[in-house]
């Protein structure tokens, strides 16, 4: 019996609308490899979340594994969804940082710039 096709389909985890390959047909190597574990769904954070979250991450950009098991449990959420969430915070952090420094440095006119 198709037991995990079905399962699959209803929680969504099979390809999205539209993807070329449906029920069994395989397109040149499309699609995952049967055996590849599926990624979990995105986390949605609720605004109570969010909020410690980011609070917390003002004070300290880098957390202990003992802080980051305590916001963990104290906001019901995994030890590696507050890891990852500090990770890409700090991705973003330091994103906006050198975007800003590029824009700078591609258009300044100011001696400074020309120093380096």
């Amino acid at each position: 019996m198709g037991g995990d096709k079905v399962g699959e389909e209803e929680n969504g985890i099979k390809g999205s609308p539209g993807s070329p390959a449906e029920d069994g047909e395989e397109e040149g190597g499309t699609g995952p490899p049967p055996n590849k574990k599926q990624r979990k769904a995105r986390t949605a954070f609720s605004d109570n979340q969010l909020q410690t979250l980011e609070k917390s991450f003002e004070r300290q950009k880098y957390l202990s594994v003992q802080d980051r098991m305590e916001l963990a449990a104290k906001l019901n959420l995994t030890d590696t969804q507050v890891k990852t969430w500090y990770q890409n915070r700090r991705a973003h952090d330091s994103g906006a940082k050198l975007a800003v420094f590029w824009y700078h440095e591609k258009r300044c006119v100011c001696m400074s710039c020309y120093q380096n």
